[in-house]
């Protein structure tokens, strides 16, 4: 069964375009756990720098980080993820403004990232086993070629369909 996959990867894709933003929530619920949390923290950083930037051009924007980049970062965190210490607020009308823009971005990337966790726990995934051994024999009066497959969880697989594609060296 390793054997097979390996090879299969091998397989050269002409004419293909890849377009990654075309589904990109069916290609983030693709995408492992590992690879999913990576591109979250990313996403988290990067949201958080620009804004921590946005503060931080502003010296006196918000008060007690006396223009210190880290703190207009941990202000940033602060109002992104709503938790709001107390320690530092917004002092003048574009801050406040900037407060109103990342609150407003921080809840729906919240919400955007729940919703796309759950879908990942929810979302039905095939356990199949694959036989490593194939069989040519008549069927209905036609040459065909069988193989064997079982599902590997112990629920039942309800309106299962297969696709199959069989390269040959000719």
């Amino acid at each position: 069964m390793i054997q097979m996959k390996e090879r299969f990867l091998n397989i050269k894709k002409i004419g293909l375009e890849k377009d990654y933003f075309q589904d990109l929530y069916h290609q983030v619920l693709k995408m492992t756990w590992l690879k999913f949390f990576v591109l979250y923290l990313i996403t988290f950083f990067v949201f958080n720098l620009i804004f921590g930037l946005l503060y931080w051009f502003d010296p006196r924007g918000v008060s007690q980080t006396d223009g210190q980049f880290f703190k207009d970062f941990s202000f940033s965190v602060q109002t992104f993820s709503t938790i709001g210490y107390g320690v530092y607020a917004p002092s003048d009308v574009y801050t406040h403004s900037l407060v109103i823009l990342e609150s407003l971005f921080g809840v729906l990337f919240t919400a955007l990232l729940t919703g796309l966790a759950f879908a990942k726990f929810s979302r039905p995934t095939a356990r199949i086993l694959f036989t490593d051994k194939v069989v040519i024999t008549k069927y209905k009066g036609q040459k065909t070629l069988m193989f064997r497959m079982a599902n590997l969880r112990g629920n039942q697989i309800a309106e299962a369909s297969v696709k199959s594609v069989l390269l040959l060296t000719e």
